[in-house]
């Protein structure tokens, strides 16, 4: 049957927690920190692209020129980008990433294609570092656990439509999918909180990684960036939006790593 390794999971997290802690700003400096900054310096059509896809094209009122899509997730896009809750969340998340708000070195364009794991399961590499630089802590977390949970509704589509060993595969995956939300936001959270004491603000960091978390499945899906695997399931589409809703509806400290996945289940 096949699954996902949860332990190569838990290792991310921890790699995670390792390069936001020791590049924090609280640790190093403002000094050192500034320094960092000029040390990480993507090119400006880089940061502008991501800026674009995630936060202008995704939320326009022309978002069906973006990509072909069906019509039935287009009128629940038409439903999200009218949203006042989604509106402010969006640009609360674009000020949250200006330079003077960074809290420490980020990766910038984590995803789950940006992560390598050896065949023995000991370790993980992350690749694709073009987008690295000063950011909020949170940003890099969002956008990880945003493509488990794209995948999420993807397995869960496919267990009401497969047969056999085929329709196990699903199922396992998906199920293994939500244990790795549980277990990069948990042991992120953490993590951090170790690491940095009293100077994590766990309560902010928190409410970013549900903010941003909403915003980016809302740029995938309506968006110009495409993941292949949903394209021909408008249904798990639809699911991935009604998440986003939950979760930027729900910003509360009281929606822990449990409570969030119990949430993306709910979505159908």
């Amino acid at each position: 049957m096949t699954s996902c390794d949860l332990h190569l999971g838990g290792k991310l997290v921890d790699a995670l927690v390792s390069l936001h802690s020791r590049s924090h700003v609280t640790r190093l400096g403002q000094a050192e920190f500034a320094k960092l900054k000029e040390q990480f310096s993507p090119l400006p059509q880089l940061l502008d692209f991501q800026q674009t896809y995630t936060f202008v094209k995704p939320f326009q009122p022309n978002h069906r020129d973006n990509k072909p899509c069906d019509e039935k997730v287009r009128l629940k896009v038409d439903e999200v980008v009218q949203d006042a809750v989604v509106t402010k969340a969006m640009q609360l998340a674009q000020g949250w990433l200006l330079q003077e708000n960074a809290t420490c070195l980020i990766h910038g364009d984590l995803h789950s294609g940006a992560v390598l794991g050896n065949s023995m399961g000991h370790d993980v590499k992350i690749i694709d570092t073009e987008c690295a630089r000063a950011g909020p802590e949170a940003f890099d977390v969002a956008r990880l656990v945003c493509s488990y949970v794209l995948l999420y509704h993807y397995h869960h589509q496919k267990t009401g439509q497969g047969a056999g060993s085929s329709r196990l595969d699903h199922t396992q995956l998906m199920t293994d999918t939500v244990d790795l939300i549980c277990i990069t936001l948990s042991r992120y959270m953490e993590g951090m909180s170790k690491a940095l004491q009293e100077n994590f603000d766990k309560h902010l960091v928190w409410k970013q990684i549900l903010l941003f978390m909403g915003i980016e499945i809302i740029a995938w899906i309506s968006g110009p960036m495409s993941l292949a695997c949903l394209e021909s399931f408008p249904e798990a589409q639809i699911f991935c939006l009604n998440t986003a809703l939950r979760l930027l509806h729900r910003q509360t400290l009281s929606l822990d790593a449990r409570g969030v996945s119990q949430l993306i289940h709910d979505s159908h």
